[in-house]
């Protein structure tokens, strides 16, 4: 697997090399994703776990970060009362940033989206050049069995790598399983209809309101998908964006009643296409 650089910016949103077109086109072909970042004390590179985009633009989101010491403190060995978070980051071609934080216990913690511009000094797009493959379109194949079969076999039988995409509220998903199923036969010895799922790596799902900085109702969600093609949502934080004021009403409120986040589930039917890395 080798990463090819395939297009950069610098802060001001010129175009330093490569093009937004490439990247698409890569994103749309299901490779691997990659930010790598100039700020003023560091350069960083930031594996991205999940992709979204339209035609007019590329998001990438890394669910996975957890905030605890500082660099400095972890290389010096020092100890502190800091407490750490969970973060969820957002990366843009538009060069927009979000984080989205929350505690442990899933009390509020503050979320910042956007940052402000030129946040970074450089942001340079790096994909793989593995080759994937449509192996099953719930849109064109939902009564072929024997590409479901085909693709039982190879998930079963060789355990390949797989992805999915599909669409809501405007914006594409590319989404990476973290867990495979395929039931057997049910209680009364008949063979459940659903032949197989997957179970997905945290998403932040949000509403498309035309430009990235007009974003609004962040949720971080897991899904269940199968191969009706039924997508069934689970989401269980909404990172809210209030005004300074507001975020010092929540963050007392939230200390005194340690408010949880309430958990919400919804189903939709959509074209959902699997993908095989070859």
């Amino acid at each position: 697997m080798k990463n090819s650089l395939v297009y950069e910016t610098n802060g001001e949103g010129y175009v330093l090399s490569g093009s937004n077109k490439d990247l698409l086109e890569s994103v749309k072909n299901c490779s691997d994703l990659k930010i790598g970042l100039e700020a003023t004390n560091y350069e960083e590179i930031v594996p991205l776990t999940s992709v979204a985009y339209t035609e007019d633009y590329i998001i990438g989101i890394q669910p996975y970060h957890t905030a605890s010491e500082t660099l400095h403190s972890f290389i010096e060995g020092e100890n502190s009362t800091y407490k750490p978070y969970s973060a969820v980051f957002l990366f843009t071609t538009e060069r927009i940033v979000g984080i989205f934080r929350y505690r442990f216990n899933g009390s509020f913690k503050n979320s910042h989206f956007p940052l402000r511009k030129n946040t970074y000094n450089y942001y340079r797009w790096f994909v793989n050049d593995d080759k994937w493959q449509v192996v099953y379109d719930s849109g064109k194949d939902f009564n072929d069995t024997l590409k479901k079969d085909n693709l039982i076999d190879v998930l079963k039988n060789e355990a390949s790598d797989l992805k999915l995409s599909f669409s809501y509220k405007g914006i594409t998903y590319i989404v990476v399983p973290n867990i495979t199923y395929f039931p057997k036969a049910t209680r009364r010895g008949s063979l459940s209809p659903i032949r197989f799922s997957v179970k997905t790596h945290p998403i932040l799902l949000f509403e498309n309101t035309g430009p990235a900085i007009n974003w609004k109702n962040f949720q971080l969600a897991e899904l269940i998908v199968n191969d009706s093609a039924e997508i069934s949502i689970l989401t269980y934080h909404r990172f809210d964006l209030p005004n300074k004021s507001v975020i010092k009403l929540r963050r007392i409120l939230s200390s005194i009643f340690n408010k949880k986040e309430k958990i919400t589930h919804f189903k939709f039917q959509g074209e959902v296409k699997w993908y095989i890395k070859l």
